[in-house]
């Protein structure tokens, strides 16, 4: 870390710099890109840098700060397979991974290569009922004279309308006083393929349970076009799913969506949603000699990513990829396997291999990278303080902060510790950094092998030794804080290298656990015992508890 300005006889950095100097080592280089998008509980998403303190996120985890810094170097695009998102992160970043399929671990963003096993998010925290009722319009809400409809309220019949109008429904308008703005909804149009027989009937027997009215059908060569003329019904239907596919108004094309309830409703409501739009809208092929695929096309981007997040809550493994038919923009979300099966059709798996090589780890849904491209970028970063496990979804994957205030790296070197929650961090401890500083310019810092460090050694120095502890339960065995960590062939060799100083007359001091295997590495010095708590590297249970040390001294105490 450079410091630009520095007061050149106090040998420090002037205050600023050293507030922006701990900010950054504070942030570690962990950071989204602008324009990420963030999953909240309520299953929308939120650009990173417009989430604020308090927001709830996927899963129910609470922001407790929003980190922002300016940032110079590479940023790791990262693109998933089968998911329509791209995530833009920092090299240094945590992302959750998975290694041998079966086992999961953070890895730096910057580590990762293609092919390589990432966590996609699943089932959500939140699953709310639906009122229905509150979307049903009053007499006095229409703006056309009409006879009011029976409504008789049902989960799955509503689920199934509402899919069907997602995958083949529109709203037909009347004007009133003149002018597109101020039209008003009329009724609805189903448009089916000729021969689609089980879906015409479904629609037509679902809107008689419903509203005690069947649609009007209409057939010419190649389509058939049932069609409910109430102004209610159509209110209703596009409260539930505004927006329009197709019309004369290029603003309001593409915009069909789903209403927010929908997208925190049951799974099993949603799973009924998505039945009926692959009914309508979907179709299955072979693929290969024992790989069928179930497909549905969305053209409406905003519509597609909810039918892709519902399928996941429904613990589902949709496919998502983009194609350009007749020039527009389309996307096709796809499911293998025994999911096909889910959907509700009757197809038979020969082998398990034919199966989506997909599959859930802990809660998490795998998937590979299929292309990574490094960009340099100077601008500012955004990253999230989140309560809980830490974790969060960003651009649809699953990446986490840094806690307690641990060092470490990983297996390539690289500082790799999580963010955690802090409910007042110091960023800045001016006195303390200078004093330090201070000290240190009297002082030669070497990274080197401990044997290589004590070298020089001699008679009357004094040396401390502080490494890794012996473990002394299979659950507190991490040593992991470089590279190769601290094995205990480590620290046979620094015990011969404790006596090797003693005999020369240095005096030694060294620090360890109670394990029975370091008593026996110093049995022949004095030794003091000691109890302590660990501020770091551990659950806050296991920090408050008084853990028994070994002080090992190579001569006298005074």
């Amino acid at each position: 870390l450079k410091i630009r300005e520095m007061d050149r006889k106090p040998g420090f950095a002037k205050t600023s710099d050293l507030k922006k100097a701990a900010r950054f080592i504070y942030l570690n280089r962990t950071c989204f890109s602008p324009g990420s998008l963030v999953l909240m509980e309520d299953e929308t998403t939120k650009p990173i840098e417009s989430v604020r303190v308090g927001d709830r996120l996927w899963g129910g985890r609470t922001v407790q700060e929003v980190l922002e810094q300016q940032y110079v170097g590479t940023v790791r695009r990262i693109k998933i397979g089968g998911s329509p998102h791209i995530a833009s992160v920092t090299v240094d970043h945590p992302i959750l991974s998975s290694v041998d399929g079966e086992n999961l671990r953070l890895r730096r963003a910057g580590s990762l290569a293609d092919k390589n096993d990432v966590m996609l998010p699943t089932s959500g925290s939140l699953e709310k009922e639906i009122d229905w009722s509150k979307f049903w319009p009053r007499g006095e809400d229409l703006h056309f004279n009409c006879s009011l409809m029976v409504f008789t309220p049902d989960d799955t019949d509503i689920a199934r309308l509402l899919g069907y109008y997602a995958a083949e429904g529109h709203t037909f308008y009347g004007s009133m006083n003149g002018g597109y703005k101020n039209r008003c909804p009329k009724g609805i149009t189903f448009t089916f393929r000729w021969g689609e027989d089980d879906p015409i009937k479904e629609v037509s027997d679902i809107c008689n349970r419903l509203f005690r009215k069947r649609p009007s059908v209409r057939r010419s060569r190649n389509t058939a076009s049932l069609s409910l003329h109430s102004a209610q019904i159509a209110r209703f239907i596009s409260e539930l799913v505004p927006g329009q596919t197709r019309s004369p108004y290029p603003e309001r094309r593409y915009t069909k969506r789903f209403h927010s309830d929908l997208m925190t409703a049951r799974p099993e409501i949603q799973l009924e949603l998505l039945k009926a739009w692959m009914n309508g809208d979907g179709g299955l092929r072979r693929r290969s000699a024992n790989r069928n695929e179930l497909y549905g096309t969305c053209s409406a981007t905003v519509m597609a990513e909810q039918l892709y997040r519902m399928a996941q809550r429904c613990l589902l493994k949709p496919s998502w990829r983009t194609y350009y038919p007749h020039g527009y923009e389309s996307h096709i979300i796809s499911f293998y396997g025994f999911d096909i099966q889910k959907m509700g059709y009757d197809v038979t798996i020969k082998r398990k291999k034919s199966t989506s090589k997909r599959k859930f780890v802990t809660g998490f849904l795998t998937s590979k990278i299929v292309s990574i491209v490094d960009l340099e970028y100077d601008g500012t970063v955004y990253n999230l303080e989140v309560d809980g496990d830490h974790l969060l979804c960003v651009d649809g994957i699953i990446s986490h902060n840094c806690f307690n205030g641990l060092y470490r790296v990983n297996g390539e070197g690289h500082f790799n510790t999580p963010f955690g929650r802090y409910k007042n961090p110091v960023i800045c401890d001016e006195k303390n950094l200078k004093a330090v500083a201070e000290a240190l310019l009297k002082c030669e810092v070497l990274v080197a092998d401990f044997d290589v460090a004590v070298k020089s050694a001699g008679r009357g120095d004094a040396v401390y030794f502080d490494p890794p502890y012996i473990p002394i339960s299979k659950t507190s065995n991490f040593t992991g804080y470089t590279v190769d960590g601290f094995t205990l062939e480590d620290h046979a060799r620094l015990a011969k290298t404790f006596a090797r100083l003693a005999k020369k007359g240095v005096r030694v001091v060294l620090s360890n656990s109670s394990a029975p295997e370091a008593e026996e590495l110093y049995r022949r010095f004095d030794v003091d015992w000691i109890t302590g708590g660990r501020s770091i590297g551990g659950p806050a249970d296991y920090r408050k508890k008084a853990i028994k040390e070994m002080i090992i001294f190579s001569g006298p105490k005074g």
